[in-house]
Formats: structure tokens, C-alpha cells, sequence
């Protein structure tokens, strides 16, 4: 969640996973883990792919060696996701769809905004339903398996991430995960899961809860997946809050921070 002082710090404060600051508190140097806030830093983006954030070149440097093989295999999607973007525009061009046109490319971004905006509520779930308060070696195994749902009729301005509501989300063994949905190996989940793994532990942390979020784009009839893996310490079960409804809680906060009723949630369900 954070680097160890910054841990000590936190370590007798409640989560608020709807704050501001607790998901900026998320937002940090992948190499030395300083937070954005705490530190008032101007994070620098990876320019290969587009994702990995740095306080300073050096760190980007020094980061490299395990950021690489992930790195890479981002730019290949990213390719290919482009190869996407074209068939879903020649099939609306001839099915004669009219309007904007949903790109798998606009998907990725959308759900890569829903992971950052829900970082804090995605760490208490995934700690939750990993059970890490009482079980020390379920985030080894197992992953967090988000569905969302993209929501028909947006206003054009609407926030990406406001765009989905959540299907469901639940836990799945990494092995299985891989079988249903990368069984060609095209997205290297078991391989990227381990590479995060590896990482936390290099950075001091007792393990990665690693959060698989996917959504569909419509015109191919695409799933399409973001990945990402966030630290904990011994410090956070006293930081968030334990409970056994941590799905519905989840889904909850989701529609809360979307402006909507959670309650309609329900009915729709």
C-alpha cells in the first residue's frame, strides 16, 4: 500500500476508501514507493506502457530490470489492441452503425481509469476476500476477479471510470483464471502474477493482492482485461475494515462514488 515509513505512519488509521486521499495515497513511485500526496511529487509515466509511474528518472532506471518483461508484453497488446480498434471499425462501417464507435483501445483506458479511481475499495475487497487477517498465503494462489458491466446510454462527458457498474467480483485460483480466460497464454496472466509476486516481496511488503478487472466490448464481442497488484504489510488489517459482506460492500462504494443509488443496484440485479 505504501512504503514501510509510510506504513508506520498509517499504521493506527482507518482506510476511508472513498476519500480523496486514500486513493492518491495508492497513487505512487512503482520503484521506491512514495505516494503522490505525501511526498507532493509530480509522477513521471512510462512511456512504453503507459501505465508504470516513477518520482524521478533514476528510479525509472533503477526499476527497469523487473518492470521490463511486463513492459513489453504491454506494448505487444497495446499493438494488438490496435489491430482491434480497426475491425470494430470497419464492422460499424458495415453494419452502418451510427454514433461513436466503442474501441477495445477505449475500453483499456476505461478500465484502467475504473483501477485507479477504485484503488483504495479494490485493496480492502481483495484483502477481505483473501482472508489475509487469519490465512498467510491465499494472495500465493489466488486472485481478485472483477466483472464490470458497461452502462448503456452515458452522457458523452461522463467520467471513464462512472462508465461501469460492477457485475460481479469474487475470488479465483490464478490457475483457473488462466484456463478460462488466457488459454493460449496471449496474456501471461500466471506469468505476470508471479513477476508481481516476486516484486512486493522484493519492496518489503509480506505479499500483492492482485486484482483482474475485466469488461466487454460489444461491437467484437471482446473481453477485455487489466491487471494490477497492490502490497500489503502487516500494518493493514488494522487499516481496513474486516467483514464477511465484502462483496456487496464493494459493489456498494462503486455506485456510491458513481453518483448512483446502490439501491438500484439491487433491483436491477
Amino acid at each position: 500500500m505504501s512504503s514501510s515509513d509510510a506504513n508506520a505512519a498509517h499504521q493506527q488509521r482507518t482506510l476511508d476508501v472513498e476519500s480523496r486521499s486514500a486513493r492518491r495515497e495508492f497513487t505512487q513511485c512503482q520503484n521506491c514507493n512514495k505516494d503522490k500526496d505525501k511526498y507532493r511529487l509530480k509522477l513521471l509515466l512510462c512511456t512504453g506502457c503507459k501505465i508504470a509511474t516513477y518520482c524521478s528518472p533514476a528510479c525509472q532506471k533503477e526499476h527497469w530490470r523487473s518492470h521490463k518483461d511486463i513492459c513489453l508484453r504491454r506494448r505487444k497488446a497495446t499493438k494488438e489492441t490496435e489491430e482491434l480498434d480497426k475491425e470494430a471499425l470497419e464492422l460499424a462501417q458495415l453494419t452502418g452503425t451510427a454514433g461513436p464507435v466503442l474501441t477495445p483501445s477505449q475500453v483499456i483506458t476505461e478500465l484502467r481509469a475504473f483501477t485507479q479511481k477504485f484503488n483504495a475499495a479494490l485493496f480492502q475487497a481483495g484483502f477481505n476476500a483473501l482472508r489475509l487477517h487469519e490465512l498467510a498465503h491465499t494472495w500465493k494462489q489466488c486472485i481478485v476477479f472483477v466483472s464490470l458491466r458497461r452502462l448503456p446510454n452515458l452522457p458523452e462527458d461522463a467520467k471513464p471510470w462512472s462508465r461501469y457498474s460492477v457485475e460481479f467480483i469474487m475470488l479465483m485460483p490464478i490457475e483457473l483464471v488462466a484456463a478460462r480466460f488466457d488459454a493460449d497464454n496471449k496474456y501471461g496472466f500466471v506469468e505476470t502474477k508471479k513477476r508481481y509476486d516476486d516484486e512486493q516481496l522484493e519492496k518489503g511488503f509480506l505479499g500483492g493482492i492482485t486484482i483482474l478487472i475485466s469488461g466487454r466490448c460489444p461491437p467484437l464481442n471482446t473481453v477485455i482485461h487489466n491487471m494490477t497488484c497492490i502490497g500489503f504489510g502487516s500494518h493493514s488489517k488494522d487499516a481496513i475494515k474486516i467483514e464477511g459482506q465484502w462483496q456487496e460492500t464493494f459493489m456498494d462504494t462503486v455506485e456510491k462514488m458513481c453518483g448512483r443509488n446502490p439501491a438500484n443496484r439491487e433491483r436491477e440485479e
